[in-house]
């Protein structure tokens, strides 16, 4: 199992991209299916009931045994804890595996997601070269000389936001449960929340801060990072780099 990732919530990763259609790797929904059946598996097992027991002799009371710690083993214990159930361990496996496939094709799932990504991007900039900020209110577009093509640019600015913070929330887990780089290369365990400034590693090669402020809300973000240019989702491989120039920047600054 890897040190850079938390596999725990990879189930939800996987409803995520299937609902952000991303045809996954067939392994993936494979696995999925094992892991969810689980339980039932073991449920079916749990039955620890022995046979008649007098008369039998060695050998085959050595099998009762076997067939009992199996069972045990099994059964989640009342008094263990979760992590020496072997049906947790199982579903661990599962859950590792199923991250492996996942980051092995993080840039084919990045490929899938990245028109939606940049037609959002490509709208929310041009809300923003129209005058909209990240300060801006209602009130503010009500006033305008222009308030058509702004109240146009602002409305359909909620969709387009929401589904930035959507594939972006996709691109995080993928390296904070799955994996993908910049995982290795930036030796994290969870991007929340002390790397995530470097997030953006994964938008834009500048890799600006993730949040300026704990009120910042995420239309307010996406406006800032696609006021200069549309954010990108960016390679695997990029993000490594991207990551790389912010952590040298900021050691620049640090130093």
């Amino acid at each position: 199992m890897s040190t850079t990732r938390d596999t725990t919530s990879i189930a939800g990763l996987v409803e995520r991209l299937d609902r952000l259609g991303v045809d996954l790797p067939p392994e993936v929904g494979v696995a999925g299916a094992q892991r969810s059946r689980i339980h039932g598996i073991r449920a079916a097992q749990a039955d620890l009931s022995l046979p008649n027991l007098i008369g039998l002799d060695d050998e085959a009371m050595g099998a009762v045994l076997r067939d009992l710690a199996i069972k045990q083993a099994i059964r989640d214990p009342d008094s263990s804890g979760p992590l020496s159930s072997a049906t947790t361990m199982l579903a661990r496996a599962l859950e590792d595996q199923i991250a492996d496939q996942l980051a092995a094709a993080a840039d084919e799932i990045l490929d899938q997601l990245r028109p939606a990504f940049d037609k959002s991007a490509a709208a929310v900039h041009a809300a923003a070269e129209l005058g909209i900020t990240p300060s801006t209110t209602d009130t503010d577009i009500v006033k305008a000389e222009n308030v058509a093509p702004l109240a146009a640019a602002w409305t359909s600015m909620v969709g387009h936001t929401a589904t930035l913070q959507d594939i972006a929330e996709a691109r995080l887990d993928l390296t904070a449960m799955a994996g993908a780089p910049p995982a290795l290369e930036a030796g994290w365990l969870n991007p929340f929340p002390s790397v995530l400034d470097k997030a953006c590693s994964m938008f834009s090669d500048d890799a600006p801060p993730w949040r300026l402020n704990e009120w910042e809300t995420p239309w307010q973000r996406w406006l800032r990072l696609c006021t200069t240019a549309p954010a990108r989702l960016l390679t695997t491989t990029a993000s490594v780099q991207a990551w790389k120039l912010a952590k040298q920047r900021d050691q620049r600054a640090n130093s």
